[in-house]
């Protein structure tokens, strides 16, 4: 089980590094919207890990025996709710008159991020 200051520090990686990923691999030049999607994906995995401390699931710990990529139903939570967070919050605002597979691609990219932070730091 994670505690409350891990979830916090995977929370605050994860959207450095949806932002980092945005703004060098996605194009996303305006600094505004990677720092939004940054933190809209951050804390999406934090209130997917936080409702998995909070209930004491523990059974979505099990992870792949990968020693190189040692997923989890817990890493996938995070990263489905990172997606859906960065996809509704940038389709719903700043990015309401872009392509779809571009929100895609950018919620995609963020969720991503949230997948790698949980599965190689927590």
């Amino acid at each position: 089980m994670i505690g409350w200051g891990r979830i916090a520090f995977g929370a605050a990686l994860t959207a450095l590094l949806a932002a980092g990923g945005l703004f060098v691999f996605a194009g996303q030049r305006r600094g505004r919207v990677a720092l939004l999607a940054g933190l809209v994906s951050g804390l999406g995995a934090a209130g997917w890990n936080s409702v998995v401390h909070v209930t004491r699931a523990s059974g979505f710990f099990a992870e792949a025996p990968y020693r190189a990529f040692p997923i989890s139903w817990q890493d996938g939570g995070s990263a489905v709710a990172a997606v859906a967070a960065t996809t509704v919050v940038l389709g719903a605002g700043v990015h309401r008159s872009v392509r779809a597979a571009q929100l895609v691609f950018f919620g995609v990219m963020c969720g991503l991020a949230a997948l790698l932070v949980d599965v190689y730091f927590y």
